[in-house]
């Protein structure tokens, strides 16, 4: 299968996820923040998975669930 025709039978699922940070000065000082963010391609809509200061593994498996509920 080519690449265009990959995405003409997909382009409706097809998401892409961004994992960055964010540096913000609050009353504590410098404090880092992770954030998850999830673009769904074809509608072009961008929804916020979460942001926390520190990654754990239980964080990131509600991420997971929430993402994959239907």
């Amino acid at each position: 299968m080519t690449w265009r025709g990959f995405l003409k039978a997909y382009w409706k699922v097809l998401t892409a996820k961004d994992y960055f940070t964010v540096e913000v000065w609050t009353g504590r000082g410098l404090v880092r923040y992770l954030a998850l963010i999830v673009i769904r391609l074809a509608p072009r809509v961008v929804e916020m998975a979460g942001v926390v200061s520190e990654q754990t593994q239980s964080w990131m498996l509600r991420i997971a669930r929430n993402l994959t509920d239907p």
